[in-house]
């Protein structure tokens, strides 16, 4: 059977490093650990060096590229910060991509984990 592709979506900008890696990071282990193949932006070297040399849109526009092969996106619980967490869900809500919203009751963090919705 095919693993589900699912699409983490969450803020970015504003945030250190470190802090948004490290959410990603924990979303991205809790959905593997589910048996979801994870499509992980941050983690991206192509999106990385887009994001550098093209900027922010074109990086957007990439984000959108990978998320329209997957089944689902992940909304991490911080995503109505990011005016491109924004963007992603209404992209997928236009294309049928099923939502999941992050519960904080899922796993040791103060703001983690899935529920669908």
């Amino acid at each position: 059977m095919r693993k589900k592709k699912i699409y983490l979506s969450g803020k970015i900008s504003g945030l250190s490093i470190d802090d948004y890696t490290a959410h990603f990071k924990q979303a991205e282990d809790y959905l593997l650990g589910l048996g979801y193949a994870v499509y992980n932006p941050i983690e991206s070297e192509i999106i990385q060096s887009i994001f550098q040399e093209f900027g922010y849109r074109a990086c957007l526009a990439k984000c959108m590229a990978m998320l329209r092969f997957c089944d689902c996106i992940y909304l991490l619980d911080n995503w109505m910060d990011s005016k491109g967490a924004i963007a992603e869900k209404a992209f997928a809500d236009a294309c049928g991509i099923e939502t999941i919203h992050e519960d904080v009751n899922n796993y040791g963090r103060d703001n983690t984990a899935a529920t669908g919705h």
